[in-house]
Parts: C-alpha cells; sequence; structure tokens
C-alpha cells in the first residue's frame, strides 16, 4: 500500500474501479464511428452509441485519455502504439462457436439448404459452393458441414 492511509496509488485506480466508465457524447460518438469506418470498414449506426461506449471506455481509460475527445485524436495521430488494431479488436466480434446465433443455423438448415438441393437434383447449378468468411477458428464451417 502507499502511505500511512492504505490507499493505492492514484495511477492503479483506474485498473481496480470497474464502475468507472466515461460517458461519449454524440459529437464524439460521430468521430469514433467515422474513425471505425475509415481504418476497418465497420459501419457503426446512429442507435449504436453505446456500443462504442461500451467497448471502447476501458481503452479510453488505459490509453490515458480523459474524453473519447482526446483518444480519438490519439487514435488518428498515433503512428506506432498499435491503438488502432486495439480499437478493431474491441470493435469487433472476436468469437468462434459450433452454431453460433441459433436462428441463422435454422434458417439455413430448413429454408435455404432445401432449395439448393432442389437445385442441384433438377440440374438447375451443376454445383453449389458455399463460403464461411471470418471464422477465428473454423467451428463455423464445420458446422456447415455437420448439417450437409
Amino acid at each position: 500500500m502507499h502511505g500511512d492511509n492504505n490507499q493505492c496509488p492514484r495511477k492503479w485506480i483506474r485498473y481496480f474501479d470497474m464502475t468507472a466508465k466515461i460517458s461519449i457524447s454524440k459529437d464524439e460518438f460521430n468521430l469514433l464511428r467515422g474513425y471505425i469506418q475509415e481504418q476497418c470498414g465497420i459501419l457503426v449506426g446512429d442507435e449504436k452509441l453505446y456500443l462504442i461506449e461500451n467497448n471502447l471506455s476501458q481503452l479510453v481509460s488505459e490509453s490515458g485519455c480523459a474524453s473519447f475527445r482526446d483518444f480519438y485524436f490519439k487514435a488518428k495521430n498515433d503512428r506506432r502504439s498499435g491503438l488502432r488494431d486495439k480499437i478493431v479488436d474491441a470493435m469487433t466480434n472476436n468469437e468462434t462457436l459450433w452454431f453460433r446465433d441459433g436462428v441463422p443455423w435454422v434458417v439455413f438448415e430448413e429454408a435455404i439448404l432445401p432449395v439448393m438441393a432442389d437445385w442441384l437434383r433438377t440440374k438447375k447449378k451443376p454445383r453449389m459452393r458455399l463460403w464461411s468468411c471470418a471464422c477465428s477458428t473454423g467451428q463455423e464451417p464445420y458446422s456447415v458441414a455437420m448439417i450437409i
């Protein structure tokens, strides 16, 4: 502990106080969503202010910024620290699971696959090709193979 009053040094408080969250204004949201679109092509709709606030507030604190505006300018001018990659990582879905998100699998199995099978059977199409993009470790294409 630090000093006689058994308190943590100030620089460590942000790591322990998980309730401290920096709020984002509409202007800051617009700056950051433009940056995110420019850097990685993710379109963030008007209704997703909470998403940027939740996904980036820890990075804002860790980078020593007092606001999302400061964070934006730091990221925009960053050339060496890898802040851009951290932002992209925080804003993307980094999970891969067997049969992730149940509804699309039901639609694929009950609506799309029968049509595809019919096209093959009636020779409307000589073959079918499926593409499973952005799969972290590959469970999604294996899920497709199990359904087929």
